[in-house]
């Protein structure tokens, strides 16, 4: 039971589909925004949610199967989120992930929450895919966003520019309520070489790393084609895949395609990885041929730990890595161009150097976790104040 406030501090609920995300995107947040507010998580618990816990933040468990299309099991889904928000009362709700979005907005009309905030962390799989399910599916959730999100009084928080004026496009959004924090910050303290001399590659050959689940939508079967290609041509290297892959996933690969992949004899590896710090320490160049993302954490982790970067043209990659200057933006869905790019990058070892400093420069200036939660902060200040002074304008108009 939550008993009402002691303290004058307003209360914020934040909402997730997994205790996974909380904890490793969102952390630095959650410490952030307790000095001002009352926190409080809502989420499906899992292995993460004792870790949030032992940092002494409340946590509530919510009954969501994320990748369930039952609709009994939404129905449960929604119901038990509407008992944990009128159990809590929050004052600000926060929304992550498409079906806590959905979700939270209409359970917070519902409740008459206050400041409503939607974090659009990508467009997802169903947007990018062309399989007729994804666009039968994609068909039904634009009317469903429009309805829910359009007609309530929610803030949408955008990664990357193009996906804010997509959904201002397809007018579920407005320019008034759509607002712009790339990304979800990164630790640079923490992702940082701390070797003063770098020297690409780091070993006899050069060790490639793709950092990312293993989806279509990320661009590996694109890379695989291009690092035959270059196996074929006697060139010293090897690929490490780092990313989970979930055979019952959107997008997925079958268990017989990720075999194949593994039995390669340059692939050294394909497995999750807790500690990325350490892979990004043997690395020498990160290779992320993705179409489209909210805005990558993958690459801030790169760029900040001073690797050179190839990934495609394309939004919430564009933002992190800037052509010929931090890494190099190359055609999506383009084996070939990827090729050339690591070819490029093998024969022009100094090269790799200064992409990897200007890298660290570039993301230390726009996307430290300091950056992104004080703009998280002042827009809930904002949002707050132009409230308030719209509540002080209709009581003089009523006196």
């Amino acid at each position: 039971m939550i008993h009402k406030k002691k303290n004058k501090k307003l209360r914020v609920a934040l909402l997730a589909n997994t205790g996974w995300y909380f904890y490793n995107f969102r952390l630095s947040l959650i410490k952030y925004l307790k000095k001002d507010f009352e926190i409080h998580l809502i989420c499906p618990f899992d292995s993460y949610t004792p870790k949030i816990i032992e940092k002494g933040i409340y946590i509530h468990k919510w009954n969501l199967k994320s990748s369930s299309t039952n609709l009994f099991k939404e129905i449960n889904s929604i119901i038990s989120l509407y008992k944990i928000y009128k159990n809590i009362n929050p004052d600000i709700v926060h929304h992550f992930t498409i079906k806590s979005v959905l979700y939270g907005t209409l359970i917070s009309n519902f409740c008459r929450t206050r400041y409503v905030f939607n974090s659009i962390t990508g467009l997802g799989t169903v947007f990018l895919s062309n399989k007729l399910k994804d666009k039968f599916i994609n068909f039904l959730i634009i009317p469903i966003y429009k309805i829910i999100i359009k007609t309530s009084k929610s803030n949408l928080i955008f990664q990357n520019k193009w996906d804010l004026n997509f959904f201002i496009k397809l007018n579920i959004a407005t320019k008034h309520n759509s607002f712009l924090i790339r990304g979800s910050g990164i630790n640079t303290k923490y992702f940082k070489d701390n070797k003063n001399s770098k020297s690409f590659p780091k070993k006899k050959y050069w060790q490639l790393l793709f950092p990312a689940r293993l989806i279509r939508e990320k661009g590996i079967n694109e890379l695989i084609i291009a690092c035959d290609s270059l196996w074929e041509k006697n060139k010293n290297f090897r690929l490490f895949i780092a990313g989970e892959f979930n055979l019952n996933q959107r997008g997925n690969l079958s268990k017989n395609h990720i075999e194949k992949i593994r039995e390669r004899e340059y692939v050294v590896g394909i497995k999750h990885q807790i500690n990325m710090k350490s892979i990004y320490l043997k690395s020498d160049i990160v290779i992320l041929p993705t179409w489209r993302e909210g805005l990558s954490r993958a690459l801030l982790e790169a760029g900040s730990m001073e690797l050179p970067i190839i990934t495609t043209n394309v939004p919430g990659c564009k933002d992190v890595v800037l052509h010929r200057k931090t890494g190099l933006l190359i055609k999506k869905e383009d084996p070939k161009s990827i090729k050339n790019a690591i070819n490029f990058l093998m024969e022009n070892k100094n090269l790799c150097k200064q992409f990897g400093v200007n890298a660290r420069n570039h993301i230390e200036k726009n996307f430290t976790n300091e950056i992104v939660n004080g703009q998280t902060l002042n827009l809930y200040k904002k949002i707050i104040s132009e409230n308030k002074i719209r509540k002080n304008q209709l009581k003089k108009k009523r006196t």
